[in-house]
């Protein structure tokens, strides 16, 4: 789905594909989403929640923030870089939301904002 006139959302696609072929992206893709779980450390939670864990893919550049299922994950990025999300008490309800220490207004946080890599704090009640 687009937000955009379909000549702009035509535009946005040539703009990020380029001269590149399907085969190609998916490849990329495929090799990104392989090395994804080997840069994923998590603790807390059920087997069966380790289960239905997955990264999220960089589709958006923004990332609506919920309840975590794990008391703890880690990604380690590029440049030595890590972020760590940390949920706060056992409930199921938000009661805050911090990004490197500061009060995340709503529930998204930008793509840009969690490469830096700091911890995102979600405080439950």
């Amino acid at each position: 789905m687009s937000f955009v006139s379909t000549e702009n959302a035509k535009a946005n696609l040539q703009k990020e594909l380029g001269e590149k072929s399907f085969e190609s992206v998916k490849s990329e893709a495929s090799a990104t989403w392989e090395k994804l779980p080997s840069k994923t450390h998590v603790s807390g939670g059920t087997e069966r929640q380790k289960e239905l864990f997955y990264p999220f893919l960089r589709a958006d550049p923004s990332y609506i923030v919920s309840v975590p299922f794990f008391e703890k994950m880690t990604f380690h990025l590029n440049e030595g870089k890590m972020l760590t999300i940390l949920k706060k008490n056992s409930g199921s309800r938000i009661t805050s939301i911090t990004y490197g220490g500061k009060k995340v207004e709503g529930y998204f946080v930008n793509h840009n904002d969690l490469e830096t890599g700091r911890k995102l704090v979600t405080a439950t009640e």
